[in-house]
């Protein structure tokens, strides 16, 4: 195996800037960076009269960049080509690699790593939002062990091409699971007709409400966004939380998050979960007698039609978008087939829900493929590194 060289990065990455002064008549197309090792976004034009910064940041392909406020929490990313000419603002310092030291490709891979993140997070200080920013020379005082540069390209070639054929597998199990949510949108408007009819008409509320002990432990249930589901979140003791009681699920209860049920994070609970325990920020509902099936219902809430029904429930953009209240959630309206025929089709909405239940299990396990396999690739290095980082914290 080739010998790696330990460095810092000061070593091999060097600080640029290509400065722009703001001009008040110019517009200029600006990027974000995101977190987590997601790279690099457009965020949409600037008109120069609308900030107060002096100067920009103007990007040039395979620079380094990270956000200062945010770079602990892996908003770091390489500059591609399509972000060439693209602007960020002071808060983003750019680097340029030493081409004879480092591949700046197998740095972006490097970086998109938790444990580097961690890294950084300890450089900072702080708590959460309160977190102080990365500085540049605290960026650049991380260290980092190199392989040769041939061996650098081989890891980040070999890297691209997985991160390609994960992206390939991703799309076709995004298609599959419109083509199955079209098939139950189309079944359900084609047997809906002209019918429509409220929630409330269909479900009533029904919370089994029970005060917490501080001598008993609760297993919690939460709810993924944009129809992925229920799942078991974790158990806590009476003595770990602030609600004074929780929502005991029952068999086929639709639960709905009052917070994030605008983005579809709404589900029938399955069997396995039931008896478990939600917050009161969970409201629970039942079906009334001989209006409406749970595993119909179940079968809708993942589907495009209806996250677009349930979105227009509330007004608001982001973390300013209203809670869906039980009253309002009764009050939405959608086109509904008589039980009877819910009765029919509901027996082909259950051949095809394990289906999607496939469909969505790919689609998380294809999320946590690669962080395995760069811890995988960086473990000897990144393990070298963190007691450097310990040894200097003492």
């Amino acid at each position: 195996m080739a010998k790696y060289i330990d460095y810092h990065l000061r070593d091999v990455l060097t600080p640029v800037a290509d400065v722009v002064s703001v001009n008040s008549s110019h517009s200029y197309m600006m990027a974000g960076v995101y977190s987590f090792g997601k790279g690099l976004f457009i965020r949409g034009p600037l008109e120069g009269s609308q900030t107060t910064y002096k100067y920009l940041h103007r990007l040039h392909e395979n620079q380094f960049v990270i956000s200062q406020p945010k770079g602990w929490e892996g908003a770091l990313a390489r500059v591609s080509s399509s972000f060439d000419g693209y602007y960020l603002s002071p808060v983003f310092p750019t680097f340029q690699a030493d081409s004879k030291k480092l591949n700046i490709r197998f740095l972006e891979w490097y970086c998109k790593q938790a444990l580097v993140w961690e890294q950084l997070r300890r450089l900072s200080k702080g708590l959460g939002a309160r977190r102080e920013s990365i500085s540049s020379d605290q960026f650049l005082s991380m260290p980092i062990s190199l392989p040769p540069l041939d061996q650098q390209e081989q890891i980040a070639n070999l890297l691209d091409a997985m991160a390609a054929n994960v992206e390939e597998i991703r799309s076709l199990c995004i298609r599959n699971q419109q083509r199955l949510s079209d098939l139950v949108i189309s079944q359900h408007l084609s047997i809906s007709q002209d019918r429509v009819v409220r929630m409330g008409d269909m479900l009533e509320l029904f919370e089994e409400r029970e005060p917490i002990r501080p001598d008993k432990e609760y297993p919690q249930i939460g709810i993924r966004g944009f129809g992925k589901g229920m799942f078991y979140r974790e158990t806590i003791s009476g003595t770990d939380t602030t609600y004074k009681d929780f929502n005991r699920l029952f068999p086929e209860a639709v639960v709905l998050s009052q917070v994030k049920g605008w983005e579809g994070a709404i589900a029938v609970c399955p069997p396995g979960l039931d008896k478990m325990y939600a917050s009161p920020e969970y409201r629970t509902f039942r079906c009334k007698p001989d209006q409406a099936i749970p595993g119909y219902l179940a079968a809708l809430f993942p589907t495009a039609w209806f996250l677009e029904k349930i979105k227009n429930v509330t007004r608001g953009i982001g973390a300013r978008r209203q809670r869906i209240r039980p009253e309002m959630f009764l009050e939405m309206k959608l086109p509904m087939p008589p039980y009877e025929q819910q009765e029919e089709a509901v027996t082909l909405f259950e051949k095809l829900a394990p289906l999607q239940s496939l469909q969505i299990d790919d689609l998380e396990k294809l999320d946590k493929l690669i962080p395995v396999v760069l811890e995988k690739v960086f473990r000897v290095e990144i393990n070298e590194e963190n007691k450097i980082l310990q040894g200097n914290s003492k």
